[in-house]
């Protein structure tokens, strides 16, 4: 889902309408090339109108080592259907998030699921 930044794989907010987004990656090789992505000189320069509250890599138990996660991101391991916070997220900002446009957002991208099946940018860039 993107929210103005960037695409996410998981996001939650806080009851105190705070962002919350989730990077899972299955790889070694898939961490490495999230970085390619936009959205972390955001986090590293702070700009905070693009970036979620709190950001965290979530990986198969091992797969991230410690020392390779930015000082901005934390880490999650799962094994055996277990979840296992390793490095705490720290907050990047304290500017809440907008709940209606994350609504219309979300609502908007599973109606282009259902009809198009796909999101409307990639079902235009099929064509």
């Amino acid at each position: 889902i993107s929210m103005g930044f960037e695409e996410m794989d998981l996001m939650s907010v806080s009851k105190s309408h705070l962002l919350y987004e989730f990077e899972i990656k299955i790889s070694k090789s898939d961490f490495k090339a999230d970085f390619k992505k936009f959205k972390h000189s955001y986090m590293l320069n702070n700009i905070t109108h693009r970036i979620p509250n709190y950001f965290a890599f979530v990986c198969p138990d091992g797969v991230i080592p410690i020392e390779d996660v930015p000082k901005y991101a934390g880490l999650w391991y799962y094994k055996d259907n277990v979840l296992k916070e390793i490095v705490k997220a720290p907050r990047l900002h304290a500017n809440k998030c907008d709940i209606k446009r994350i609504m219309e957002k979300v609502c908007r991208l599973q109606s282009e699921r259902h009809f198009l099946g796909c999101a409307r940018l990639t079902y235009q860039n099929r064509q």
